[in-house]
């Protein structure tokens, strides 16, 4: 899909592209999340479990923070250092808006089903197997 000027769309199958260099929005597939040319992904997901999220895989992203606003639900955002030790909890709330800083290792477990808003670096995001999850 390209840019529209004031075309609505239903965000949950799409992307938004912020190209940083040019300052320019692009409206993409959500089936190009992990091939957009954009610098950042704006997106928003409609999850019930911990398998929506990709729960059972911990993620990094070395270009950039990921901002993540709960929209509704309730989640748990697990992080932790680099040799998967260490790890830490925090409960989101619907309303609720968390920053994981650039480079660090973190995954969503669901508590309650709800909407996710997320502002994700485009490119070079990282996945790790969780150890002892299975592939469901």
């Amino acid at each position: 899909m390209t840019n529209q000027a004031f075309q609505p769309f239903k965000m949950q199958a799409h992307l938004i592209g912020l190209h940083v260099e040019n300052f320019k929005t692009t409206i993409e597939s959500i089936h190009n999340k992990a091939r957009s040319q954009a610098d950042w992904i704006i997106g928003l997901k409609d999850f019930e479990s911990t398998q929506a999220l990709h729960g059972h895989y911990w993620e990094k992203h070395p270009k950039g923070d990921e901002t993540l606003l709960l929209l509704s639900g309730k989640i748990l955002l697990s992080y932790c250092d680099g040799q998967f030790q260490n790890i830490q909890s925090v409960m989101l709330q619907a309303g609720e808006v968390i920053v994981v800083p650039q480079n660090t290792w973190h995954r969503l477990e669901v508590h309650e089903a709800g909407q996710l808003m997320f502002f994700t670096p485009a490119q070079g995001s990282k996945i790790e197997k969780v150890e002892g999850e299975a592939d469901v």
